[in-house]
This record gives C-alpha cells, structure tokens and sequence, in this order.
C-alpha cells in the first residue's frame, strides 16, 4: 500500500484515484482472463483435458484479481472518506478560528481604549 501523508487531505484523493485506475485494471485484466482458452480442444483426448485445466485455471485466477479489485475499490472509497472528512474538519475549524478571531476584534474595539 502506498503511504499517504495524514496531513496531506489532497493526497487522500490522489492515492484514492490510483486505486481506482489499478481497480478497473485488475478487472479488464480479470474480464480477458475469463475468456475461453483459445487453443482447440478436441482430437487427442489429453489437449482436451489440457484446455479444460487452463480455462479452470484462468477462471480462478480471474476470480482472485476480482476479489484483488473489490480490495482496491473498497480502500479507495475508504480514502475518499477520509480526505472528504478531513476537508470538512478542516473548513470548521478555520471558520470556528475566524468567528473566534472577529470576535476579540470586535471585544477589543468596543474596550475604551482598545485597538
């Protein structure tokens, strides 16, 4: 897994994206894989037995990728709510500060002798 900067909320969206490119990868990759084996069957019956074990064999691994790229979506969306958290955190916190700022202000011009 990448590591991620927990005080970069962007980077959160960024390895997010990534994970979404590898996620739709992984299932093309899965999709051609599921695909028939393109050598005949039929004649010697050991092809026959041949072509059946790599089409099995393709099958499984297809599945694997496909549980590989339902992982990348799931951590992907994970991120996504934690960079969309974060940023609203963020937002609240500077518009708390900046309430709390123009509060002083406006304490500090209604003193008699204040700024």
């Amino acid at each position: 897994m990448a590591q991620i900067d927990i005080n970069n909320i962007l980077m959160f969206e960024a390895t997010a994206g990534q994970y979404d490119t590898q996620a739709g990868r992984l299932e093309d990759g899965a999709d051609e894989m599921r695909k028939p084996c393109s050598i005949p069957a039929g004649g010697i019956f050991g092809r026959d037995l041949m072509v059946t074990a790599l089409n099995a064999a393709h099958i499984s691994a297809a599945d694997k990728i496909m549980t590989a790229m339902r992982g990348f979506q799931a951590y992907s969306g994970a991120l996504k709510t934690i960079g969309a958290e974060s940023r609203n955190t963020m937002e609240v916190t500077v518009g708390l500060l900046g309430s709390t700022l123009n509060a002083y202000e406006r304490a500090d011009q209604a003193t008699p002798g204040g700024n």
